[in-house]
């Protein structure tokens, strides 16, 4: 991704299978996380979740024109700005019941009060 080449389903494959068992831990011990990552399809937010009851879903979806200041303003991240547009078309919007959807450009304050919020409800 430094390098501007975007990730395939199967580079994905085994961080995704990383996070599920991360999940799974968690569930298995009794305990609850906020894990962040970007499940950008239907088939990603299945195999973190498979076998996991209760789990939930926080989409944070901004204007593109937000997303790509914020980018902007990074620094020493590994993710190359340019591949903001294949990660938005490879976007797959969450359709499932247990999805909060934060679509407005709130402040990372705002969002995590609006999430944290709902998680506890």
């Amino acid at each position: 991704m430094a390098a501007g080449i975007a990730l395939t389903d199967q580079d994905r494959l085994p961080w995704l299978d990383a996070l599920h068992d991360v999940l799974a831990g968690w569930a298995v011990e009794g305990r609850s996380g906020i894990l962040t990552c970007s499940a950008l399809k239907q088939s990603y937010r299945e195999r973190l979740t498979a076998g996991i009851e209760g789990l939930r879903f926080v989409w944070l979806d901004p204007p593109q024109a937000l997303i790509e200041q914020r980018l902007a303003r990074r620094t020493g991240h590994y993710m190359n700005p340019n591949l903001l547009g294949s990660q938005l078309a490879t976007l797959e919007p969450p359709q499932e019941a247990n999805v909060l959807h934060l679509a407005a450009g709130e402040t990372p304050q705002q969002a995590a009060a609006a999430a944290l919020a709902w998680l506890r409800s």
